[in-house]
């Protein structure tokens, strides 16, 4: 079994609550998106239906940075490195669906690279690498 300690909490904090802020963002686009294409003189040739697009981006860059964290945080030793890349690139991409009210996106790209740059091998409080 592996030690609960030994996990990259941080990133996983980071990147879930980013992830969630993105989501809610996403969601809120997609509302005003939404009600901008119900109140167009032309329908379907308006800048709704590109607000919404905008959201449904926003709500699957939520949702993969959340799922992702989940999965740094079960399965540290195998999975911290792609999904750290997947969260970044996500949190980085979130910006065009909302960003998660900007403080979202930041959160993700922090907690994308702490998880790339977790060492699972290390040895907690030990900064230089000597023993």
């Amino acid at each position: 079994m592996e030690d609960p300690s030994n996990r990259p909490t941080g990133a996983v904090l980071l990147s879930f609550f980013g992830g969630l802020l993105v989501l809610m963002s996403g969601i809120s686009t997609l509302i005003i998106g939404s009600f901008m294409s119900s109140i167009s003189l032309i329908p379907g040739l308006g800048v709704g239906a590109i607000i919404v697009g905008a959201g449904i981006w926003g709500i699957i860059c939520g949702l993969v940075m959340m799922i992702g964290s989940y999965l740094i945080q079960t399965r540290p030793r195998t999975a911290h490195t792609l999904w750290g890349i997947l969260i970044f690139v996500f949190a980085l991409t979130s910006y065009f669906g909302g960003g998660g009210f900007f403080i979202g996106g930041i959160l993700g790209i922090a907690g994308g690279l702490m998880a790339v740059r977790w060492d699972p091998e290390g040895v907690p409080g030990n900064i230089s690498g000597q023993q």
